[in-house]
């Protein structure tokens, strides 16, 4: 087969024409897609257990029951367009949904959509176990069409994103993750209701 694959964490598959070698990155033109689903992924591992069953007696390959590669704190909910002026009302909700103390200083929020903004977390930040925590900027930040945001660690390392959000309504409402941290068999699970910033997505 000629067919390139990777699958992370039972939820992201990277495929395509690059070969992860050297000509590839310097010479070559390639190209490389990156998935963010649990059923393409799910997809992806059960074809190549299909194909591994028949060539090896060891055992295949399981996908995980969680998403490891989400969290351990997410972006949890997301106003965009908040009633009346933006500078300063447009928010994102940080959340813990393990059981256990995350130190998030030197963490980073960045959006992705016209003018890239980033803000860093104040180090000896920490946010504890089921714990929510909002951050908002002095100055416009978030777009309220095609908007995604990133949550980064010290090392520039994706920790969650958001989906590509759009809120038009310039009212209360907010895109939320539902439930609150994910669901094991959709993490990536959003919805627009009314804003409940700094505690539970109803």
């Amino acid at each position: 087969m000629h067919h390139k694959v990777m699958v992370i964490d039972g939820h992201v598959v990277v495929t395509g024409s690059y070969n992860w070698s050297g000509a590839e990155e310097d010479s070559n033109d390639e190209d490389a897609l990156i998935l963010k689903s649990l059923s393409i992924a799910q997809a992806y591992l059960e074809e190549f257990n299909r194909i591994w069953s028949q060539t090896s007696p060891e055992k295949p390959v399981e996908a995980p029951t969680e998403a490891p590669g989400i969290g351990p704190v997410v972006i949890n909910e997301v106003e965009l367009n908040p009633y009346g002026t933006d500078a300063g009302y447009e928010w994102v909700e940080l959340y813990n949904p393990i059981n256990q103390s995350v130190d998030i200083g030197g963490w980073m929020l960045e959006t992705t959509h016209g003018e890239t903004v980033t803000l860093m977390i104040e180090y000896g930040t920490v946010i504890e176990p089921g714990e929510f925590q909002v951050y908002s900027h002095n100055v416009q930040w978030l777009d309220n069409e095609g908007e995604s945001v990133l949550l980064m660690d010290e090392s520039y390392s994706v920790v969650d994103e958001t989906p590509l959000l759009t809120d038009t309504e310039n009212d209360i409402g907010a895109w939320a993750r539902y439930p609150d941290g994910y669901d094991t068999d959709d993490p990536f699970d959003w919805v627009f209701q009314a804003s409940t910033q700094g505690s539970p997505n109803s």
